[in-house]
Formats: C-alpha cells, structure tokens, sequence
C-alpha cells in the first residue's frame, strides 16, 4: 500500500491530517508573525485552559467572609497545582513516547525480518533510522523551540509523532517503514529539546529538578512498556503494526493537553509581551503569590542576555564555550558509560552469562526495565534535596564499580568457555533461497564443567544479573536523570532551546556510532568491553567533579550570571 493510497483511502488518516494543521494554527495564533509589536498593555490570558483570571472584590462580594477566603484559597491553590503538575504530566507522556519508541524496535524487528524478508543490512537500516532521524532533529529542533516557541514545539512534536505512526502501522514495504521511523526518531529528538526546556523554565527554582526528571522517569517507563507490548503482541500476526501504533496515544494526550497550558513567562518575555509574561508568571505561580522579585530578576536577565546568538555558543564570552564544553561532555559519558549495550542487547547479554533460553533472558530484561523505572521514581524524590553534585558522583562511582566487575566476572569466568557460532536462518515469507546467517557468541550445549566450575557458573550469572541491576539504578541516579536537567541549566534563555539541541546532537552522534558498532566491539573485546566502559565511567566521575557545578534550587538566573565569570575547572564547584 503506498503513502498516498493511506492518506486518502483511510478515514482514521484523513481526520488526523486534516486536524494537524488546525491545532498546530491554533497553538501558534498566541504569537502571530508580529508578535514583537503587540502592545505591552496587553494583559490579557490567552490560554484556554481555566476561566480564573483574577479574583477581584467585585466577583466575590456575593460571599460572606468565611465563603470568600476558602473559596479564594482553594482557586488559588488549584490554579497553581494545575499548571505545573499538568505540564509534568505532559512530560511524562513525552517521556512515554521517548522511551517506548527507542524500545519497541527490539521485538518488532522479529517479525518484520521475517515479513517483509529482510537480511541484515535491511535490519540494521531500519532500526538504525530512527536514530538518524533524531540527528536531524537535534540539528533543527532547537531552532524551533527558540522560534516557535516551547509550547509550539511540543505539539508539533506530537503531531510528528501522529503522522510517523501512521506510515508505520499501514506500511507495506522496506522504505515506508525507513521512512516512518525517520519522522519517529525526529520526533524523539524533538520531544528531548522542547518538553525538558519548557517544563524547566515554568517550573519554580526548589521544584525545577524534580519536575524535569519527570521526563526521564517517563523515558523509562515508555522503555518498561515496549518490552511488555513486545512480549505480549511478538507472536500476533501483524503485532508490529500494534506495537507501532500504539504510541499515538500517548502523543494526542501530549498534543492536546499542551494546546491548554500557557507559554513560558521567559519565552514572552523574549518576545516583548512584558505585561502578559507578569500574568502568566503569576497565574502560574498561584494568585496570591508575590512574584515582583522573580519577574524584575527574570526581566534583568534576558534583557542583558537576549544579545546572545548561536555563534556565541562557541566563544569565550561569558564562559559560554565552558558552558557547551560541560554540556557536551555529559552527555557524551551518558553513551561512553555502556547504556545503549543493556538498552538494545540486553537478553543476548544474560544469555551469554548464564540464562539458558530466549524466554528467561527475556523475562530477565523485563526485571532490569522495571528496576530502571524504579530508581528514577527514587531519583524524582531526591534529586532537589540532595542536589545534582552528589547524585552525580554517586551514581557515577556505581557506574564504574558496576561495569569493572562485570567485566572481570566475564572474563575470568565465561569468556573462556564462548565458542562463535553461525547459524542460518530461513524466512517463512520468503523462497527457500533467502537465508540469514547470524553469528554469535554462544555456550556450546555439551560443555562440560566440573562442580567448581559449575558452581563458579551459577555465582556469576547471579552475581552479573544483580550487577546489572546495581548499573541501571546507578546510570537513573546520575546520567539518565540529571543529564537532561544540566542542559535546561547551563544557558541564557535566547539560546538555550539552540544550546540544548546542539548537546542532544552530540548525543545522538555518539548513540549512533556506539549501536552500529557494539556487536563488532563486543566481538571483539568480548568481557573486556564492559571494562572499557568503566574505564569510561572513572574519566567521567573526575570530569564531572572538576567541571560540573551545583544547581540545586537557584533560579536559572542565577545559574547563568553565576557561570559568567568563572574559569572551566577551578571555581564551577563553588555555588
């Protein structure tokens, strides 16, 4: 079935392109193209989201006193609970869709090697391009989110999620799947870059760590449920087109909860709307909260730093060059620390350490998916009353600790029993003359082991699973939830969304050339790639100890005077 024939043959198709472009007009006409010569008397609230606008004496001299002060009161609380744990919520779903789709590849490709006949390289395109998809994303979202504006992004974001998930679900060749999961993977890029930047700069100073690490919980969580619709639809016929499918849903929340929150207070602000960026500032904060302090220091801050533009990124003004490099050097570690070999290779892991089948491997990697989404609902509770230093080295010192081990277990104990062996496969959908040959590092069935060695097998394929559980809980404590927080924070408001995008970029460099090369690696090195990567994990814990400063409940003003004047490695310590 081809693109064209979908979009105008299918009724669910229909609707949904004929509905993108009227939410994305109504999202954007808030800022309309002159949106810098709007009046600054404009005070009005142009979000539709909740008919309180103010609580004059007028609307409320129909209540008695004691009605008044509670009503009052419960509005005021309300209003504030609503606007941020909404966008939380809506941060989740964005992290839903970031994790789910990086996940659900592992049990899709299953089937779709087998319908549609691919061989290896076909494999390796197809999930491989969502990855490419999320460079380019990362290249042009950050453009978009300082253009469009945060709130924008977002729906777009989900409409791109929307459309990909349709070629996906009707696709009837090679190329229409490269291509929906091209449009998928820019929607993850997107989606890292929009949500994190808006949720950070609507969020109070105490809160800002807590509620942003929503979207890594969220990522997790997405990645905890691919691997469950993976189990549950891997032997349905056409299971794929469900397991694709089924991150629509969490994109229409997305998309159309964000059309009722308000822009960024920071955002407007960039944009002149003085007057509406203090009501909005306001309302988000609640009613009766004084907000004279935050708007003046806000106002102050971009007027001095609205001059900044993306060369600036590079230069030694203001340490923003000192910024990009801390900024790029975590999430490069994020990679270099070994996540993606446990994200993508998992069970073929636990296989070689000991598990005997497809379905306790599998089982195995359910137990560490739900061990991931654990810590960081951990991570979530303690991230702004600990701070970001000490999570940072902690879950680093683990990482390493971690990966050491398992790699000395490897080597000591499997490595030496491995044999490589190739094993042809032919494809049911295909003629007799299609095969695909696999090569892997296996245990030969008629080995045979004394009851030392036996028992030295049985200590390390515990031992690796409890390792393995220790390394996902420590990479949630630092890297998976505070990476993505750092770079809400290191930059000035007129570049953060380009600033963010850039680093998300290295990111996705790094994942792709570590993910095309880790089976090579691996067989290569075999246990002594996992000491590699906690070699990795020790340069980075003395990386983030000389480099990375301590965000913990300052305003995002105050973060970025705070990094103006200060050298690379000898003052960001002190905060």
């Amino acid at each position: 079935m081809s693109l064209p024939l979908i979009i105008t043959h299918l009724p669910t198709c229909r609707i949904l392109f004929t509905l993108c472009p009227y939410i994305l007009l109504t999202a954007m006409e808030i800022d309309n193209v002159n949106i810098k010569s709007i009046p600054e008397q404009d005070t009005s609230d142009d979000t539709p989201f909740l008919p309180i606008k103010s609580h004059s004496n007028q609307n409320i001299t129909t209540y008695n006193t004691i009605h008044r002060s509670i009503i009052v009161n419960i509005l005021t609380k309300i209003n504030f609970n609503i606007y941020i744990w909404t966008a939380a919520v809506l941060a989740i779903a964005g992290g839903i869709l970031f994790g789910y789709d990086l996940g659900i590849i592992s049990g899709a490709i299953l089937q779709l090697r087998n319908e549609f006949c691919f061989g290896i390289v076909k494999s390796e395109i197809v999930v491989s391009s969502l990855v490419a998809g999320a460079i380019i994303g990362s290249l042009t979202g950050g453009i978009l989110v300082d253009f469009l504006g945060r709130k924008v992004s977002i729906i777009l974001d989900s409409v791109v999620f929307c459309v990909g998930a349709v070629i996906l679900i009707f696709s009837e060749s090679f190329w229409l799947l490269v291509i929906g999961r091209l449009i998928i993977g820019y929607g993850v890029s997107l989606s890292a870059t929009a949500e994190c930047v808006y949720v950070s700069e609507i969020a109070p100073s105490k809160k800002r760590g807590m509620l942003v690490s929503l979207n890594e919980l969220g990522i997790c969580l997405g990645v905890l449920l691919a691997y469950t619709v993976s189990y549950l639809f891997v032997d349905k016929s056409e299971g794929w087109r469900y397991m694709f499918g089924l991150c629509i849903i969490p994109a229409v929340i997305q998309g159309v909860g964000t059309l009722f929150l308000p822009r960024t207070p920071r955002y407007l602000l960039l944009r002149s709307r003085v007057e509406l960026a203090r009501s909005t500032l306001q309302k988000i904060r609640g009613k009766d909260t004084d907000v004279s302090g935050e708007f003046k220091e806000m106002r102050a801050a971009i007027l001095e730093e609205e001059k900044y533009n993306w060369w600036d990124l590079f230069r030694l003004k203001d340490c923003m060059l000192q910024r990009m490099i801390i900024g790029c050097m975590v999430v490069l570690f994020q990679q270099l620390s070994g996540q993606n070999s446990l994200l993508y290779y998992t069970p073929t892991l636990l296989k070689v350490l000991g598990f005997p089948s497809n379905q306790a491997a599998t089982l195995a990697t359910i137990g560490v998916g739900a061990n991931k989404f654990l810590f960081s609902i951990i991570t979530f509770f303690t991230i702004d009353k600990l701070g970001r230093r000490p999570l940072l080295l902690i879950g680093i010192s683990l990482l390493a600790v971690s990966m050491l081990l398992l790699g000395s277990l490897s080597v000591a104990f499997v490595d030496p029993y491995l044999i490589l062996s190739s094993n042809t496969v032919h494809l049911s959908n295909c003629d007799n003359t299609t095969v695909l040959t696999q090569s892997e590092y296996i245990l030969p069935n008629n080995l045979t082991l004394s009851v030392s060695e036996q028992i030295h097998f049985r200590i390390t394929k515990w031992l690796s699973l409890i390792l393995l559980i220790v390394y996902v809980g420590a990479y949630e404590i630092c890297f998976g939830s505070i990476g993505w927080l750092l770079l809400t924070e290191l930059f000035p408001p007129s570049v953060r969304g380009q600033a963010v995008s850039l680093c998300i970029t290295v990111n996705w460099v790094m994942n792709f050339i570590i993910t095309v090369s880790l089976l090579s690696i691996y067989h290569l090195l075999l246990g002594y790639m996992y000491i590699v990567y906690g070699v990795f994990c020790v340069i980075g814990l003395v990386c983030v100890f000389f480099m990375v400063p301590e965000t913990k409940g300052r305003s995002l003003e105050m973060i970025s005077d705070g990094l103006k004047n200060r050298k690379l490695c000898t003052c960001l310590n002190k905060s």
